[in-house]
């Protein structure tokens, strides 16, 4: 069975947060947050709605877990985004830099034949290093 992770960026805090999604209320209103679990007691972050993304099950070519929104490269320099596309009910990495015929909207499925034994490398998220996408999708 896959670990289930999420992970966000806190609201008014530059740090990222890891553990379950949940909506929490804060007094005015529900909120989207990250439950860490710290030895028994949980410790719910509000966290940025859109800076929320979930674990893949995957971990890069340094043991570092692969989450939605990370920005990868494997072993021939081709660079994309993983996410999650609903249509084909799987990840992804959607390329911006690389072999023509891995350009595109629907990418790659990352479970596919080629990336389990491709060394992934995680070289930044969209959310943290934006600029790391803007030279290939002008």
């Amino acid at each position: 069975m896959r670990e289930i992770e999420f992970r966000g960026k806190c609201m008014g805090k530059n740090k990222w947060v890891y553990g379950f999604y949940a909506m929490q209320s804060f007094g005015i209103g529900f909120f989207p947050s990250i439950i860490q679990y710290n030895g028994g007691s949980s410790m719910p972050e509000k966290v940025i709605p859109e800076t929320v993304g979930q674990y893949t099950g995957l971990k890069d070519k340094n043991g570092v877990k692969i989450f939605e929104g990370d920005i990868v490269k494997d072993d021939y320099g081709n660079i994309g985004t993983v996410t999650y596309l609903e249509h084909f009910c799987n990840w992804r990495i959607v390329f911006h830099k690389g072999r023509p015929d891995l350009l595109g909207k629907y990418g790659c499925n990352i479970f596919d034949w080629i990336y389990p034994d491709m060394n992934l490398e995680i070289i930044g998220n969209i959310h943290d290093n934006p600029e790391l996408l803007e030279q290939y999708n002008e």
